[in-house]
């Protein structure tokens, strides 16, 4: 008889009686130092090895946004998965993810490309 539900957040086995055996699916707990193939619902890497890192304005792809689907009262935001007053001297702006955007460094070097252009155009 095969116990594996296939779900790697369990530990699966016979339990119950010899004569009446049945099915037992355990719930893993968090490693945050060994890789078991799981990472349960909600967690970043910090919490278990298999998960992903939280988002941050340094990691915007391959990450798990911990304000995600968070409902905070009126008067409060989430920061970093946890509900926060507003005005407590930490805002920074939204905390929302717009697309990828292109860094403002690179806006200079384009700009002077077409004021270039346009000159090298006005020159013939």
């Amino acid at each position: 008889m095969s116990c594996d539900d296939g779900d790697p957040c369990t530990s699966d086995g016979l339990v119950g009686a010899a004569c009446n055996p049945s099915c037992g699916h355990t719930a893993l707990d968090p490693d945050p130092a060994g890789a078991d193939g799981c990472c349960p619902p909600g967690l970043t890497r910090s919490e278990d090895a298999d998960c992903k890192p939280p988002c941050g304005p340094d990691v915007a792809q391959d990450c798990v946004d911990l304000c995600q689907g968070k409902q905070c009262l009126d008067g409060e935001y989430c920061r970093w998965g946890q509900c926060v007053p507003w005005g407590d001297g930490d805002e920074v702006g939204c905390d929302c993810h717009m697309g990828q955007v292109a860094p403002p460094v690179m806006a200079a070097p384009v700009s002077l490309a077409l004021v270039l252009l346009l000159w090298v155009r006005r020159r013939r």
